[in-house]
């Protein structure tokens, strides 16, 4: 009974050493894990930080893009409005020149017309003067 007792007792203690062993061991690994999960939360806190000031970043670079464009279609709009009063302007001085020219042709026409009837006029007030000179002499 003695030796039963005994060999009881040895069991009892060879799986008393293995559950300390496996307590070690999973102490161990509790220990590998604690230290792996603060290592991902200090990545993760590290990787948020760096997204917050990303994100922050390009919120101000949008912002500043936002107000280029606005001022560049203000400038397109200047640019147009002026182009097209340039283009009125410009229109309205052309067709002035062309109704001008052709005033100035029609008035040398009149003006050539008027000489060419005053000097046939001329001419033939010159030869029935001779005329009647003539038929007086």
């Amino acid at each position: 009974m003695k030796r039963d007792f005994d060999r009881s007792i040895q069991d009892l203690q060879k799986n008393s050493l293995k559950v300390k062993g496996q307590e070690f061991v999973l102490d161990a690994q509790m220990k590998i894990i604690n230290d792996q999960s603060k290592k991902l939360k200090q990545k993760e806190g590290d990787f948020m930080d760096k997204m917050r000031e990303e994100q922050g970043n390009l919120t101000q670079t949008n912002r500043e893009n936002t107000k280029i464009q606005i001022n560049l279609e203000g400038d397109c709009r200047s640019l147009s409005n002026h182009v097209e009063s340039s283009e009125s302007t410009h229109l309205e001085h052309k067709l002035h020149q062309d109704k001008e020219k052709a005033f100035d042709e029609e008035n040398k026409a009149r003006h050539d017309l008027e000489v060419k009837l005053v000097t046939d006029l001329k001419t033939r007030k010159t030869e029935e003067k001779n005329k009647l000179q003539a038929d007086l002499d």
